[in-house]
């Protein structure tokens, strides 16, 4: 089970973070991905992937912060890809219902961040607030056949779904599924498997029964529970069905596999004295 997008590394978690991740792992996730909101304020989460292996984060500018980016930023947006697991670029794309920057300014943001992805060979988080329209606009300008990522908190319509499937997008989705004013089963029953995933977009969007209290990872199995009654399957198959298509498109199975490689090398490079062979334990044994 892989959580696509958990703010872990705010101030919400400050207090607590180390019992989150326990929390997380014990309520038998896999994987988390952090999102980027500025290129600035990135040592938390450069610092939790040093720490925990399973962590992974993205890095790009959210658009509330598109209004004055420089080319600078941008620059230092690229650079940053490189950095020890970065799966992705994001969480990047227009929001139209906050006025934090013009519609010009997140659009040359978002398109700028793009062609980023596109040279770096990373997938792209995508941040759509009412803004439709010209989101997928602009997807379909810069896909080229190598442009790939999803549309996170997915809640438009199956008319949105199946445009943004054509640009070769996937999608996640979160607690708002199990809002009672939810009112899109229907794509949650149309979305092909392969093409969605799950996310807790910590903490916010906290899913029944804890809405109105902080969410994190651990609650990344209740949006499962949802999808899996909506869907009419289990909840063990769309577990399984979007923990593969995660570790698809962030290519997570690749990144887990040279985290153990690293820390069974510097296990064996180890003085024998130290060991004894039979009773050593994998260092992540939960990936092998």
């Amino acid at each position: 089970m892989i959580d696509t997008h958990a703010h872990i590394d705010t101030d919400h978690f400050t207090p607590d973070r180390s019992q989150v991740l326990e929390r997380a792992r014990g309520a038998g996730v896999q994987a988390v991905i952090i999102p980027a909101i500025t290129i600035e304020n990135t040592d938390v989460a450069a610092a939790l992937v040093g720490q925990y292996p399973w962590v992974y984060r993205a890095v790009g500018i959210h658009p509330h912060h598109a209004q004055e980016v420089s080319t600078a930023a941008l620059a230092r947006v690229e650079e940053s890809s490189t950095a020890e697991r970065v799966v992705a670029i994001g969480e990047i794309g227009l929001d139209y219902y906050y006025d934090f920057a013009t519609p010009e300014n997140q659009k040359r943001v978002f398109r700028e961040q793009l062609r980023i992805a596109k040279r770096v060979g990373l997938p792209v988080i995508v941040h759509n607030r009412e803004a439709d329209e010209d989101v997928l606009a602009i997807i379909a300008d810069e896909q080229d056949g190598t442009l790939r990522g999803v549309l996170h908190c997915f809640s438009s319509s199956i008319a949105v779904l199946e445009h943004a499937l054509a640009l070769g997008m996937h999608v996640s989705f979160t607690g708002n599924v199990t809002f009672r004013r939810w009112a899109h089963d229907d794509v949650l029953r149309s979305v092909p498997e392969g093409r969605f995933m799950l996310e807790t977009d910590s903490p916010y969007m906290t899913p029944e029964p804890h809405r109105g209290q902080r969410n994190e990872p651990a609650f990344v199995k209740l949006i499962a529970e949802c999808i899996a009654k909506v869907r009419s399957t289990t909840v063990e198959h769309i577990v399984a069905k979007t923990t593969e298509t995660a570790q698809m498109l962030f290519r997570l199975t690749l990144a887990l596999l040279l985290a153990v490689t690293t820390a069974t090398l510097a296990w064996a490079q180890s003085s024998e004295a130290e060991h004894d062979t039979a009773d050593y334990e994998h260092p992540y044994p939960r990936f092998i």
